[in-house]
């Protein structure tokens, strides 16, 4: 990053002095009228034109020739996707498989924006046509929270009834969960991020890396709510039922950790600091109980049960403590403002 001091020019004006490289690549010349752009974190962005130059879309090629593995091709797709490239071109000197064919059709479908360009027997493009401009990273992770909540919160509902229609709602809803990680990503590791939509959220801008840092701690609880969900439809199969005491146990467990969840968001959401110690003060709670209830639970299925429960409680802790960081980047001193309790 290159620094350029402010200097005052008659009685009111300050300006500052354009770099030469910038003025020979850019072709600006004296007499000619430059843009302002201003971001909403403060930032001024100065355009040689109204309207950005066209870049040439970025490109990945994979060779399916040494592709051997099933499922690599898969996630060459989803790789390249996060990545923020434009295009994806699969080829290969002799046939693209109907195995590898079907992994490519599949993720064309689940991946917001991503579309079969070319198909041929020895190349397939694929092309994401997403204008990051139009997104916001923030408004995402809100998306994606109702989701993963909604998830949790059916996946325990499923898991105390042993209700089966219930769970295969819950193992439906974790593809689009992992949809909308898959997209925040994107727009985080893309170079077009730079672009992309700035809009703040109501508590000040979540840097890049906790941005990060939530949507994988969100996908991580959609994916033990999927496991809860699947152990229910174990359970059904295997004719197992939960009796009264079982299930009188297990209920407080179910509190505990939806709480835990919930206050976490909450406080990241509001930038309440005292709701996000007592999400952090939950988890203590919560592993506790869990600890007490695997020495007195006998089916696999139940021990499996409590260890998806502490890896919510793990995920939402690290929501809760990225709330808490994030509110003190804004203040050097504690409480920054009455209102926020």
């Amino acid at each position: 990053m290159e620094k350029r001091k402010i200097q005052k020019v008659g009685e009111s004006t300050l300006s500052v002095s354009l770099p030469k490289e910038w003025l020979s690549n850019t072709g600006v010349k004296v007499g000619d009228t430059v843009y302002l752009d201003y971001g909403k974190d403060g930032s001024l962005r100065i355009l040689s034109s109204s309207r950005p130059r066209k870049e040439e879309p970025s490109q990945y090629n994979i060779d399916c020739d040494y592709i051997t593995d099933s499922y690599l091709l898969e996630r060459l797709v989803v790789g390249s996707y996060m990545m923020g490239k434009d295009i994806v071109r699969i080829h290969s000197s002799k046939r693209i498989t109907g195995e590898q064919i079907e992994e490519v059709r599949n993720m064309a479908r689940r991946l917001v924006g991503l579309s079969i360009l070319e198909e041929s027997k020895n190349e397939i493009v694929l092309q994401c046509t997403i204008d990051a401009t139009k997104l916001n990273t923030y408004s995402l992770l809100g998306r994606m929270s109702v989701i993963v909540s909604t998830m949790l919160s059916e996946s325990l509902e499923a898991l105390l009834q042993l209700n089966a229609e219930l769970a295969k709602d819950v193992i439906k809803r974790e593809e689009e969960a992992n949809n909308v990680y898959w997209l925040i990503t994107r727009l985080l590791l893309s170079a077009k991020t730079e672009g992309a939509s700035d809009e703040p959220d109501p508590n000040g801008v979540l840097a890049d890396i906790d941005t990060r840092l939530i949507s994988k701690s969100l996908e991580r609880v959609a994916d033990c709510s999927e496991s809860i969900a699947k152990i229910v439809l174990e359970l059904r199969e295997y004719g197992s039922t939960l009796d009264g005491n079982e299930s009188e146990k297990m209920v407080p467990l179910e509190k505990l950790t939806k709480d835990l969840f919930q206050k976490s968001m909450d406080a990241l959401l509001s930038g309440n600091l005292n709701k996000a110690n007592q999400a952090i003060n939950l988890r203590i709670k919560l592993d506790s109980e869990l600890e007490a209830w695997t020495r007195v639970v006998a089916l696999p299925n139940f021990r499996a049960i409590a260890i998806m429960l502490a890896m919510i409680a793990e995920n939402s802790t690290i929501i809760a403590s990225v709330a808490i960081n994030n509110e003190m980047k804004k203040s050097d001193s504690f409480p920054a403002s009455p209102q926020l309790f």
